[in-house]
């Protein structure tokens, strides 16, 4: 038996099972490739910001690298509590000194949380899309500390032809 590893967008990706075999299966079912994937078909200065977008603004007091890459078992639980997210950071962006990115596959969402590089306890959030990413990502971290803060190794995940189901220390406490 091969060694397992997962993952999930917000994290890694896409979400796959890894072997020392070199032998791996996407989630869809499909044969995959042991290194994880990189996503290629949405780029954010590309596809998702554009012209006349009006984003709706707030502050907030939690950190963006609160929620990003500082700990792996929150990042697996984002990914699958909100689908289709992923993050990337910007040292360069205009007005602020680190801005965390967060946007959707589709290419309809998107949110920004600047570091000004003076207060460490107030952000700057910015929002456009029908979803309201920074608000999913805030409240998936909430339930997960809410679970109390549960390791990769206490999810599950449920395949059947027709769905795929997150669930949490047993089947029938799946992750909304």
């Amino acid at each position: 038996m091969g060694h397992r590893t997962h993952a999930t967008d917000w994290g890694r990706k896409g979400l796959r099972r890894r072997c020392r075999d070199s032998s791996a299966i996407e989630a869809d079912g499909s044969p995959g490739k042991c290194a994880p994937r990189q996503r290629t078909d949405v780029e954010l200065h590309r596809d998702v910001l554009r012209p006349g977008q009006t984003p709706r603004t707030s502050t907030t007091s939690l950190s963006p690298w609160a929620v990003a890459g500082a700990e792996p078992a929150l990042d697996f639980h984002i990914g699958l509590t909100v689908p289709g997210a992923w993050y990337s950071w910007d040292t360069e962006a205009d007005g602020a000194h680190t801005r965390l990115w967060l946007a959707d596959d589709a290419a309809t969402s998107w949110a920004s949380v600047d570091y000004d590089g003076l207060r460490s306890r107030t952000f700057h959030v910015a929002q456009h899309g029908p979803r309201r990413l920074w608000d999913e990502v805030t409240a998936a971290r909430r339930q997960w500390l809410r679970a109390g803060r549960p390791t990769i190794d206490r999810y599950g995940l449920t395949v059947t032809p027709d769905t795929r189901t997150a669930w949490l220390d047993r089947p029938d406490n799946t992750l909304a």
